[in-house]
């Protein structure tokens, strides 16, 4: 099973498209992976905006790659405005694939 993110807008990407590994009786994410446009107009490029690899214990973004005990406040961030766009907004649907 993965989860997929349909978005609705250009403004805002929020990509699921992590790997996930059973972890006893639950799922866990490997890592969560947010793009973002960069530039504007037709120069406009798709780039990893946050990159949470709970794996490897690394947050990256833009302007470098830190410990994820760094990015704990960003995580929650990115988890709350997720979390509305989701559930409150209906900006994208999140849709369950076999496979």
């Amino acid at each position: 099973m993965r989860l997929i993110v349909v978005h609705m807008f250009t403004l805002y990407i929020a990509n699921l498209l992590a790997p996930y590994e059973n972890e006893g009786d639950g799922r866990r994410f490997c890592y969560i992976t947010d793009f973002c446009y960069v530039g504007s107009g037709y120069m406009a490029e798709l780039a990893k905006d946050l990159d949470f690899d709970f794996d490897a214990g690394l947050f990256q973004n833009l302007f470098g790659t830190y410990p994820i005990e760094q990015a704990i406040e960003m995580f929650q961030i990115w988890e709350t405005n997720f979390v509305y766009y989701a559930m409150v907004a209906k900006v994208f649907t999140i849709q369950k694939v076999a496979g």
